[in-house]
């Protein structure tokens, strides 16, 4: 009997953590991206895959002027750490540290299909394994 209720519950908490992240996660997810990334493009060749980046935009290059690529990346990054930030605390406050837990690994494989998505359409290749545990890694130290 026991396993049954534990069974029951793990089912309706894994349920719940789907319904909230539906509801009110994931439509928030795209915007945050959109204004992490927002003005910067990066083109990869396919000599350098590793760090060749291009800026793409010629009116917005004038803004951009002696900001490295690292640059940029810095401005991502704190863009999306900012974002994410205004975004789980509040739901880390409320949630219990498992559940949070659980909604965070939601969370991550939600964005490395975003990222797979994004990354297959610019023709690179989709390891859906790799990326969900690199995104996992990358998001476990924010919260």
């Amino acid at each position: 009997m026991e396993t049954g209720f534990k069974g029951k519950t793990g089912e309706l908490t894994n349920n719940g953590i789907m319904v909230f992240f539906n509801k009110f996660v994931k439509p928030k997810l795209r915007p945050l991206l959109a204004e992490a990334f927002c003005d910067v493009e990066y083109l990869i060749s396919q000599n350098a895959v590793g760090n060749a980046y291009s800026h793409l935009d010629p009116d917005y290059e004038d803004e951009q002027k002696g900001i490295s690529p690292e640059g940029r990346d810095d401005l991502v990054t704190l863009r999306f750490r900012a974002g994410w930030g205004a975004l789980m605390a509040p739901y880390k406050r409320i949630l219990m540290g498992e559940i949070f837990n659980k909604l965070l690994n939601t969370t991550a494989g939600y964005l490395s299909e975003l990222s797979e998505k994004r990354r297959g359409y610019a023709g690179g290749s989709v390891n859906w394994g790799l990326s969900k545990r690199r995104v996992t890694l990358q998001v476990s130290w924010m919260s």
